[in-house]
């Protein structure tokens, strides 16, 4: 019996150290700038928001790709992010995006990006009428 729970101790323990790094996928803009603590660790985190128009620019030689990422909820907060890998066919202006990486003097060096475009197909206010 003392076996059998030492078992199920020892299972749980691992499915918590493993699940510990996933508890969340992302985190807004604003929820990062509101996080001295997150900013501070340079640790690599997951920061989602919506690309700004107009702020999209390429480095010829070095291919490195730099915008403008809004919160998606409160327009007032923005992050530069800057990365050096090919972007998702998807990536343009006003794409959702989720960017991984760090924070390092008021930029986010992103190593990994998703892309999501706003499908011509969402409903709006106005289709409900």
């Amino acid at each position: 019996m003392a076996a059998g729970a030492v078992i199920v101790v020892a299972a749980v323990a691992i499915v918590a150290v493993a699940m510990q790094g996933s508890s969340v996928y992302y985190v807004t803009i604003a929820q990062f700038h509101g996080n001295q603590t997150v900013q501070a660790s340079n640790k690599e985190v997951r920061v989602a928001g919506k690309v700004v128009p107009g702020t999209i620019t390429r480095d010829s030689t070095t291919q490195e790709v730099s915008f403008t990422a809004v919160d998606e909820t409160d327009p007032t907060q923005t992050m530069k992010v800057v990365y050096d890998k090919i972007v998702p066919d998807t990536f343009k202006d006003d794409a959702q995006v989720v960017v991984t990486g760090t924070y390092s003097n008021g930029v986010f060096s992103a190593n990994e990006m998703l892309a999501k475009c706003p499908s011509k197909y969402s409903s709006t206010a106005a289709d409900s009428n």
